[in-house]
């Protein structure tokens, strides 16, 4: 399935520039302590990698915003290193997370630059090309390398039962695969899947863990925001219930992916892929 009419890779740049310069920048800090988002990479993400394949080596993440990811990667004993098309998510990374990211494409990088690992995390339902840069991503692998792969899951039950009020629908998701036809596009590009995976990574005591410590953080910051001003106190009150409201409905959301997770029907589907030696 595909977002109709397409955006064109002008329109997609413009619009990621206006996000990496506002909202963006302010999430970046927040992202830095944020403690689930690395359990998130350290075990969501490379735990599964290293089912099939272990440190050291030269490992590429395309689209990879933050940089958080390369710094839990280098930790690990991989050569981790992003690519991005936005300078600012370069200049950032590597103020917060001492990491390097290179700016472009991967059809930028030299040709004769391989890695042992390619990574694409909510990367392919981004990019308007994405067999393209899968074909990309494989001439630069080594023999013997390995694809990794994450994106949201068109065919779990909660997109089914949801249909376009699914909340993986958005308007900066091109494409959108279930497991076959990301297998199938996979495959076609001559790789053999190793692993795949469309369960939890959290147990259900950690996503309520997490989800308390979120209130806290919340309302904290109300406490402190209430002493601002008389006129920004009373707007903070009134947006209580509706902070309260989007906080139930996000929660009741997470709950319930996390509940077809247990049956392999989560939200998201995680492929690694090796290049024949």
């Amino acid at each position: 399935m595909r977002l109709s009419p397409r955006l064109t890779d002008e329109s997609l740049q413009r619009v990621y520039e206006d996000w990496y310069s506002s909202g963006y920048i302010g999430t970046q800090a927040a992202q830095e302590g944020d403690k689930s988002r690395y359990r998130e990479f350290e075990r969501g993400h490379l735990a599964r990698i290293s089912k099939v394949v272990s440190p050291p080596g030269a490992l590429l993440d395309v689209g990879t915003g933050s940089g958080l990811f390369l710094q839990v990667a280098n930790r690990q004993g991989w050569r981790a290193i992003g690519l991005d098309f936005s300078s600012q998510a370069a200049e950032l990374a590597l103020r917060h997370h001492d990491v390097e990211v290179r700016v472009g494409r991967l059809s930028d990088l030299p040709a004769d630059e391989q890695y042992d690992v390619i990574t694409m995390f909510d990367y392919l339902e981004h990019t308007t090309r994405p067999a393209e840069d899968l074909q990309e991503a494989v001439r630069r692998l080594k023999p013997g390398g390995h694809l990794v792969v994450r994106v949201p899951n068109l065919g779990g039950w909660q997109a089914r039962f949801m249909g376009p009020k699914w909340v993986g629908i958005i308007s900066l998701h091109l494409s959108y695969f279930e497991p076959k036809t990301l297998a199938d596009l996979v495959s076609k590009q001559g790789l053999v899947i190793v692993y795949s995976d469309m369960g939890n990574y959290q147990t259900l005591a950690e996503l309520l863990g997490n989800k308390f410590a979120w209130i806290f953080r919340r309302a904290t910051s109300s406490r402190q925001e209430l002493g601002l001003g008389s006129d920004r106190a009373e707007s903070q009150r009134s947006s209580k219930v509706r902070r309260a409201l989007r906080f139930a409905l996000a929660s009741l959301h997470e709950l319930i992916d996390h509940a077809g997770g247990w049956f392999g029907q989560s939200n998201y589907i995680f492929v690694v892929a090796k290049k024949p030696s």
